[in-house]
This record gives structure tokens, sequence and C-alpha cells, in this order.
């Protein structure tokens, strides 16, 4: 679909003629506060019991929100509490990963429910976001395969979902395109250390979304 026509509340165009205040008549450009080329964007990692966010559960979110020129603004780490019979229902694979990472002891011993931590995105996104979401801009949320942490966004953290837009910036599409159309920019591609923690998970997705931007793009 063609985003020609296509409005966003609460942001207005770059730039837009005013008349001048003291009444002379004389047309002048202002910048506008909030911009559709600028909206932050939200990389969100979830480590979870296993893939199906119906019927599992979120041990750990780790968040970093950037200025749309890929700039860190803030970052966001919570680990969820989960129940003994929850944690020792695994299968043996995510059993096995999720310990040697440590994940399981943390999640036991976090005091934070799924509910708490959703509030807790919620007043991140205001504090770091505030003005986009004052205005009822809704947030991008970036990532790898990132369509898949939308959907545990949609099932655990309804209070965030209200927040973001429908829309994703997905690295994973990048990659593969690169992989198509110039794989020889890949040989120094950043590498993942596979230790399934969420936040290093987002901090790869972003230097890797930094190297294509460079050497992709050629921004």
């Amino acid at each position: 679909m063609s985003s020609r026509g296509l409005s966003f509340p609460g942001l207005a165009p770059d730039h837009e003629e005013h008349e001048h205040p003291d009444g002379i008549g004389q047309s002048i450009v202002v910048t506008q506060r909030l911009s559709s080329k600028k909206v932050p964007l939200v990389f969100l990692d979830l480590e979870a019991t296993d893939l199906d966010a119906l019927t599992n559960h979120i041990l750990e979110v780790a968040i970093i929100i950037t200025s749309a020129d890929l700039r860190e603004i803030a970052r966001y780490h919570a680990v969820i509490h989960q129940p003994d019979e929850v944690l020792e229902s695994m299968n043996e694979y995510c059993t096995e990963m999720h310990r040697a990472s440590g994940l399981i002891e943390l999640s036991r011993a976090s005091n934070k429910t799924t509910e708490d931590v959703d509030q807790e995105i919620v007043n991140f996104l205001r504090v770091y976001c505030g003005e986009y979401v004052e205005a009822g801009v809704h947030l991008p949320l970036a990532g790898a395969s990132v369509h898949m942490d939308l959907r545990w966004v949609e099932r655990h953290f309804p209070e965030t979902r209200k927040l973001l837009v429908h829309r994703v910036v997905d690295v994973t599409t990048i990659i593969e395109l690169a992989k198509r159309w110039k794989s020889r920019i890949l040989k120094h591609f950043p590498r993942s250390r596979d230790d399934h923690r969420a936040m290093a998970a987002v901090e790869l997705c972003l230097n890797r979304l930094r190297y294509l931007q460079q050497h992709f793009f050629k921004l």
C-alpha cells in the first residue's frame, strides 16, 4: 500500500507557513516540533519459555530507544518472575538454554510480575518519548523478526501495545535483502554471541542496523 495520502495523527509536516504575529501579513516558515521523520524507534527483544505467545510466558525484556538516526536515547531491562511450575514445564531445549544463561534463577528470584513490567515500559516510553506519546503518536517497534515480539507484546503487555503502531522496523528483512543484493558487505557484519539474553540481542540488532545504514544504504 502506498504511503501517499496517509495521515499520521499528532504529526505535523516538517515545515508549515504561518502568518506573522504582528499582523503585517508576512509569511514565515517555522519548523514543527514533531515530524514524522523524527519519531523514535523502540528496539525490543524478549526471552520466553517457548515460542508460542498464547501458551507461554515472558522471562525477560530489554528495550533501547533511539532517535530516527539510531542514536541511543535510553534503555530499559527487566526480568519477570515466573513460578516453579512454569519454569519446570519448559521443554529440554529451552530449559538448557535458560539455565546456561542464568535466566531461570533470575526469573525465580525476581519480584516483578508481567503486569508490573507492562506498566514500567509504559512509564519508560512516556519519559523518553513523551512529546510523541502526549501528541497521540504511536511508536514503531524495531528489532530482529520483530513481528514475533509484537505478538508477545499484544498478548502480555496490553498497556504497552496501546502506545505502539502496527508498522515495524524489521532488521531481519534488511539482512535478507543484503544477502541477496550486496552480500560482500556482510563480511564484517556484527556477529551474535548466542548468549540468549534480551539486552545483548537488542544491542546486536541495533549495531547491525547501524552497520547496514552505513554499508548497505550508505547514509
